[in-house]
């Protein structure tokens, strides 16, 4: 419980710090306006609170509320980070031409801190996030193919789908899962993993997209490891959601589907542990072809 408080109060000291150095970078535009700093300001103070508020509304048993402004919190939050990010360089800028200015007063005209600055950076925004968008909305499958000596004989080819970060909650639902499984239904993988993230926030109410998922049914089976969000949205009903869409989850532990194949899967160190994958990949033993799969791509 602590654990979790201090996360909330350090999520909201950065994020309401992110929206102060964006309210900064776009006050020129503001500033001639009688009204439009508060407005502009009580905006970004409700937009602080949202994410709270959502798994508060999610928590209770408000799904529809929460949805609802899980669209406009979320979807502000990107906009935000693309701002921040513009804005935090011209900040830096800004202090250099302070500084600058303690000697060489002529350099305070150099700040770049200006309504016409502003805007540019707030179309710039507004680009990236449609573009992100739009990238984000469009289905593509990636291709890569290994050579191994270490497929037995009358085995040409293991086939492994993987899908990771669908994120499926309030947000993402059917729309999103259905063409996801449709297309791995045409790929007819052997064998089918996710390798975390594929939950958040609440998820008592995604009974209908385990049903999709149990359209799957690859040779070789469907294995699972957590990702932070899978900790994030509680692990417990993490777990048994993964487990009644007919996946098998590794926890820190291996898997034998196929007498050459060992999968190895740890958990996110988002659970307070520090998993080292060494051991069983030892064990796991050098002359079967070995899969590790792991939420965040940094190897022990």
């Amino acid at each position: 419980m602590f654990s979790m408080l201090l996360f909330v109060i350090t999520f909201l000291a950065i994020y309401a710090a992110m929206h102060a150095l964006v309210f900064w970078g776009v006050h020129p535009l503001l500033a001639g306006h009688p009204l439009l700093p508060t407005l502009t300001a009580g905006w970004m103070v409700l937009m602080i609170a949202a994410p709270v508020a959502v798994r508060l509304l999610d928590r209770t048993g408000h799904e529809l509320p929460a949805r609802g402004l899980a669209w406009v919190a979320y979807s502000w939050m990107g906009f935000l980070f693309l701002a921040f990010s513009l804005f935090f360089v011209f900040g830096l800028w800004h202090m250099f031409v302070l500084v600058l200015g303690k000697f060489l007063p002529a350099a305070s005209t150099l700040t770049i801190h200006r309504p016409a600055a502003s805007a540019l950076v707030l179309l710039a925004v507004l680009a990236a996030g449609l573009y992100g968008f739009l990238e984000a909305a469009d289905l593509r499958v990636e291709t890569v193919r290994l050579t191994s000596t270490k497929l037995p004989d009358g085995v040409d080819r293991l086939r492994i789908a993987q899908v990771s970060d669908l994120h499926l909650g309030l947000i993402h639902r059917e729309e999103t899962l259905a063409p996801i499984v449709a297309r791995i239904e045409q790929l007819a993988p052997d064998l089918l993993v996710a390798t975390g993230d594929i939950v958040d926030a609440q998820i008592s109410h995604l009974e209908e997209l385990s049903v999709l998922w149990n359209r799957l049914s690859p040779p070789l089976g469907k294995f699972a490891v957590t990702g932070n969000h899978e900790f994030y949205a509680g692990l417990d009903q993490s777990l048994d959601y993964l487990q009644a869409s007919g996946f098998t989850v590794l926890r820190n532990t291996a898997a034998a589907p196929a007498d050459f194949l060992r999968i190895v899967g740890v958990d996110d160190p988002a659970g307070g542990g520090a998993p080292d994958e060494r051991p069983l990949l030892e064990q796991a033993g050098q002359e079967n072809f070995v899969l590790l799969l792991k939420h965040r791509p940094s190897i022990a």
